[in-house]
């Protein structure tokens, strides 16, 4: 369904639930290939190789995440020249699919790089700051070997700007990959996009490190637990239909009631849980065939917070559960908010976010007539501008709707 939305006189048109949606492609669940000079490790060879006593380097990462999309490349490039230079191992774990070994590491964000030697199991150093070629390497040889010029990464006849071109044309050619995202223009049943948009939500309650901060902790222990009831307390009275909503009313009843789970109960409970028509084992190991239309956890996510925005819409298409009506555009945008700062594991992602909320949400008309639209509009904006700077290969047009579909939802080129 397509809605048109008056505002100040203009007709927008306005994604519900029908969307020219941005998705990653179909990466295979592990980000290195059997051939890559990562090893990208599971539990059982995990500990040993960080009690090896030698210099190990461990992207701690998810294979939804884009910025660990992007950074994959660098890091096996890296790999491949200190392997064999220096004797440094790279390796990788992807925290999506072996929660257990991260929350233990207590890994807060992806991608996190930390540096291990030594037989204990415990980081010499965490990587913080610009995740570039050169960064890496510097920070990986601290402590290891002085660098020398013959093996310098950036020539000092070559100036700053023609060095960052170059780091960015290797990391981009040095190995093909699929696309990072595909455009898309069909219609798709709203059946389709609820039910990515529940997947969604459930891998995050999975996979969300900051709910479970160590290895014994309990979800009561994290701090996260009243923003998240506040998150389901929205979703309860916003999702778009009543068996959906239900199942939101449920598990708010159960964090209020059982904030004691530890990561295994709470695991098991959401493999338990029938989040409207979406079976909760089905986020334990989500693949391409959990889901309708999507092929990824940002997808499902995006696809949720557009149905949020817009259930805040006078629209029939929502009835009001029970005697609750739809929260308000502000509520509505503040619970993405927490969702991104608690839910959300990529850390640039989420800095982006939040920093883009900080800066202009105070600006926002929310009230009135105009203010559910808004609320719309504004998500639609990060939406593409999020598309804009992690889109590649490079389009001509990366911005939703396109000129062909609505030539008048353009303002001065944007």
């Amino acid at each position: 369904k397509i809605w048109c939305v008056q505002q100040y006189g203009t007709v927008y048109l306005m994604l519900a639930l029908t969307t020219w949606f941005l998705h990653l492609g179909a990466h295979s669940a592990s980000l290195f290939k059997s051939s890559s000079p990562v090893a990208d490790l599971e539990p059982a060879g995990f500990e040993s190789t960080i009690r090896s006593g030698e210099t190990v380097i461990v992207d701690f990462y998810a294979n939804w995440c884009p910025h660990c999309i992007r950074f994959a490349p660098t890091y096996e490039q890296v790999a491949s020249q200190l392997r064999s230079t220096n004797g440094i191992r790279f390796v990788a774990i992807d925290c999506a699919v072996f929660g257990d070994v991260c929350s233990k590491h207590k890994i807060a964000g992806y991608p996190t790089l930390k540096k291990f030697r030594g037989i204990d199991g415990v980081p010499v150093a965490t990587m913080h700051g610009e995740r570039s070629k050169s960064a890496l390497m510097k920070w990986a040889l601290e402590g290891v070997v002085a660098p020398v010029a013959s093996t310098s990464v950036v020539p000092s006849t070559t100036s700053s700007v023609q060095s960052k071109l170059a780091e960015v044309t290797e990391n981009r050619t040095s190995e093909p990959r699929e696309r990072l995202f595909e455009w898309e223009s069909v219609l798709v049943p709203f059946e389709y996009r609820l039910h990515d948009a529940c997947v969604a939500f459930l891998v995050a309650l999975r996979q969300a490190p900051q709910l479970f901060v160590g290895e014994d902790a309990r979800l009561a222990d994290s701090g996260a637990l009243p923003d998240l009831k506040q998150i389901v307390n929205v979703l309860a009275r916003v999702l778009p239909d009543n068996r959906t909503r239900a199942s939101a009313k449920f598990l708010f009843g159960v964090l209020h009631s059982r904030g004691d789970m530890t990561r295994s109960q709470w695991h098991g409970f959401l493999d338990e849980l029938s989040f409207g028509a979406v079976d909760g084992r089905s986020s334990a190991s989500p693949d391409v065939s959990t889901w309708r239309h999507c092929r990824r956890f940002t997808c499902g996510l995006w696809t949720l917070f557009h149905i949020m925005t817009v259930a805040t819409l006078d629209s029939p298409a929502f009835e009001p559960y029970l005697d609750q009506k739809p929260p308000s555009p502000s509520d509505v945008l503040e619970a993405i908010r927490l969702f991104v700062s608690r839910l959300f594991a990529c850390e640039d992602c989420r800095a982006h976010f939040l920093e883009t909320f900080e800066e202009e949400r105070p600006a926002l008309q929310l009230t009135g007539p105009s203010g559910a639209s808004n609320a719309v509009m504004w998500i639609w904006s990060v939406h593409n501008r999020v598309t804009n700077r992690l889109r590649w290969p490079p389009v001509e047009d990366p911005w939703w709707p396109s000129r062909g579909l609505c030539p008048d939802c353009r303002s001065g080129g944007s």
